[in-house]
């Protein structure tokens, strides 16, 4: 165990490659640091979770999560920066697609085209709360930008889901029980005669890590809200941002007011 402590850690292999030696070379730090994951959360915009990740040895971590799990302990990212670079040219990064969830949806590539002014506390927060949090609603009246801000947080945070995000819109649809079945086929996970959607989607999703943004959720609230408790029990890698009129009123869920701007 690294540091004081705290969370445990696999073993790793300096032999085994690259990324081995630079999860080592973090966890070496931290150790000299004297820090728990959790203390270094506190100095931070990221969870335990996160930053516990950033030195598994399992995939490199992104440039802001590496800031700042170093300064969390105290050193100057610089050099680890040089050092990130370098691993990062010998082995796939934290935003290389592998699976069927992995393209970013043309839809949020194309809210990073625009200019976007006015929102900046938003995106922040919705940043920051998704790095906490599994399920995060955008909750505002119509028309006041609800969309727009989600797609761009997240686009912001892409790089945090080795599995990529995935956008879909529920404002066309009205069967209030068919809402699982509609996040699979947005997500090109095919439902088998008899097999309930959520099983379905957990068997695709075993083991990924995924961002799914739900838009519109008001048309279909109670549908949503069966289809997001039934998804985060049963994919521990999912995290959920929607946006909705009113909250989808889940035990997990954490609202994000969008008040009209001045």
């Amino acid at each position: 165990m690294a540091g004081r402590p705290g969370r445990r850690e696999q073993p790793l292999d300096p032999q085994a490659g690259p990324l081995e030696r630079f999860a080592l070379g973090l966890r070496a730090l931290r150790e000299r640091a004297g820090l728990t994951y959790a203390e270094m959360a506190e100095a931070s915009h990221f969870s335990p979770s996160t930053l516990s990740q950033a030195a598994a040895g399992r995939r490199l971590p992104t440039r802001d999560v590496l800031r700042a799990y170093v300064r969390a302990c105290g050193a100057d990212p610089r050099g680890w920066e040089e050092r990130w670079e370098r691993v990062r040219r010998e082995v796939p990064g934290p935003a290389e697609p592998r699976g069927p969830a992995g393209d970013v949806p043309q839809s949020l590539g194309d809210a990073e085209a625009t200019s976007f002014v006015g929102r900046e506390a938003e995106m922040a927060a919705g940043r920051m709360l998704l790095d906490r949090f599994r399920l995060v609603t955008l909750v505002g009246i119509g028309g006041v930008g609800k969309t727009r801000l989600a797609k761009r947080i997240a686009h912001s945070v892409t790089e945090r889901f080795a599995d990529g995000v995935h956008c879909v819109e529920l404002a066309d649809h009205e069967d209030e029980q068919a809402v699982t079945e509609t996040i699979a086929s947005a997500m090109g996970v095919q439902v088998g005669s008899g097999q309930e959607a959520a099983s379905a989607l957990a068997v695709a999703l075993r083991g990924r890590e995924i961002l799914l943004l739900l838009d519109n959720c008001e048309h279909l609230l109670a549908g949503c809200a069966r289809a997001v408790r039934a998804l985060l029990t049963r994919v521990p890698g999912l995290r959920i941002l929607a946006t909705s009129r009113q909250p989808l009123d889940v035990g997990a869920e954490h609202v994000l007011p969008v008040e009209p701007l001045g």
